[in-house]
């Protein structure tokens, strides 16, 4: 079972699960798709790919992955000890024939132990032994330093993404605020422009009806001579 640790869309959330047979994996892809879990809905499929050695970040094994949650490489999620444990614990009280497989291959281990010491390799035995048994603390204490590790290099990664779509927003406020204050210097200029122009336009309206005002009186005093002198012709007359 691999669980990855990418933040990418097209990998985030994603499990993968390797069956011992293909009914087992069957079954399973019957019987999960479509459920919920942790409020949210498995979507199972046929992986096409069953070998992951070459999807995985070599760059995030060893701790200097630069491209963080993002990679297009696969990082999987370490898991403790304990949670193995209880996983093997629980696996074999619901299929005990797997524990009884175990047993008879370790019985067989010590056979072949047991012969390979009456042929007269029982130094050579004690020795490859010691040898395997400190290669595995080795590689288990490697393993721990590697969890150890990863666990420091996600925590920090997913600080940097944190700090980065926190640049992100402040940067959209930011230019949401020159924006707007864009926008009311724009709206302020027009305003003055508008009342700049109606004003013109008042006075130009003044200046036409004063101008025509003195037209009209013009306009009235020549009528009215023109009547005097018609009515002194009269009289005349």
């Amino acid at each position: 079972m691999i669980v990855v640790d990418n933040l990418g869309e097209h990998i985030v959330g994603n499990a993968y699960v390797k069956f011992s047979s293909e009914e087992y994996a069957e079954n399973a892809m019957k019987n999960i798709n479509g459920r919920f879990y942790n409020g949210r809905k498995i979507i199972a499929h046929y992986s096409p790919v069953t070998d992951f050695s070459n999807a995985k970040c070599k760059q995030y094994l060893d701790g200097s992955c630069k491209r963080g949650g993002y990679c297009n490489y696969m990082h999987i999620k370490p898991l403790s000890r304990s949670f193995k444990k209880e996983l093997f614990a629980e696996m074999y009280l619901q299929h005990p024939e797997y524990r009884v497989k175990k047993e008879s291959e370790e019985r067989s281990k010590s056979r072949d132990k047991k012969k390979k010491d009456d042929r007269g390799g029982k130094d050579r035995g004690d020795r490859g032994d010691r040898d395997r048994d400190r290669d595995r603390d080795r590689e288990r204490d490697r393993g721990h330093d590697r969890e150890r590790d990863y666990g420091r290099d996600r925590d920090r990664d997913h600080g940097r993404d944190r700090d980065k779509h926190r640049d992100h927003k402040d940067r959209d406020r930011e230019r949401d605020r020159d924006r707007s204050r864009d926008r009311d210097r724009d709206r302020k200029k027009k305003d003055r422009s508008r009342s700049r122009s109606r004003s013109n336009k008042k006075e130009k309206d003044r200046k036409r009806k004063r101008s025509d005002d003195s037209k009209s009186v013009e306009r009235n005093s020549e009528e009215r001579r023109a009547m005097i002198a018609q009515w002194n012709d009269d009289t005349a007359k």
